[in-house]
C-alpha cells in the first residue's frame, strides 16, 4: 500500500485457541507502528459481546504486548434466519460485508486452526478453502 498501512485480519476461535499462537508467529511481519490488526470472533454461546468478553480481553492484551498501535475488534453473531450457516459461511459473509465499505480492506488473513494438520481424513469446506474460493487477499497464514 502506498501509505505503508497493511491490514491484518485475525480470526479468533477462543481466548486460549491456536489462533493466538498463529498471531504470535506472524507478529514479526506486522509493522506495529503503521499496520492495522483487526481481530474477529464468532460468538456461538451466550457470552455478552462487549469489552469484558474473554476473547476480546486477550486480543487487547496481545496488542499491548506486541505494541500494535492500530487495532480493532469485531464480534460476529448469528442473525435471524442464519441458523443454517456454518461458522465458515458466517465468517465469509462478515468479510464480504466488511469489504463493501469503500474504506475497508484486508491484506492478510491469519487463521489459527488448520484441520488438515490435525485430522487424518480429507476435510471439505474448511475456512481456508472457502475463503480462497471467494476472496483474493494477498496471503493466508494458518497454523
Amino acid at each position: 500500500r502506498s501509505n505503508n498501512e497493511f491490514k491484518w485480519l485475525i480470526c479468533l476461535e477462543g481466548a486460549d485457541s491456536k489462533s493466538f499462537k498463529a498471531l504470535k508467529s506472524m507478529c514479526r511481519f506486522i509493522d506495529t507502528d503503521n499496520d492495522i490488526v483487526h481481530g474477529v470472533h464468532i460468538e456461538t454461546g451466550n457470552k455478552k459481546c462487549d469489552d469484558s468478553h474473554p476473547v476480546k480481553k486477550v486480543f487487547v492484551e496481545e496488542m499491548e504486548k506486541y505494541e500494535v498501535k492500530n487495532s480493532d475488534f469485531s464480534f460476529i453473531e448469528r442473525e435471524d434466519g442464519e441458523d443454517n450457516l456454518t461458522l465458515h459461511q458466517l465468517l465469509l459473509k462478515w468479510i464480504k460485508n466488511h469489504l463493501k465499505e469503500e474504506t475497508n480492506y484486508i491484506d492478510f488473513i491469519i487463521l489459527g486452526y488448520n484441520p488438515t494438520k490435525y485430522i487424518n481424513k480429507p476435510t471439505e469446506n474448511t475456512t481456508v478453502d472457502l475463503l480462497k474460493s471467494e476472496l483474493v487477499p494477498n496471503v493466508y497464514f494458518d497454523h
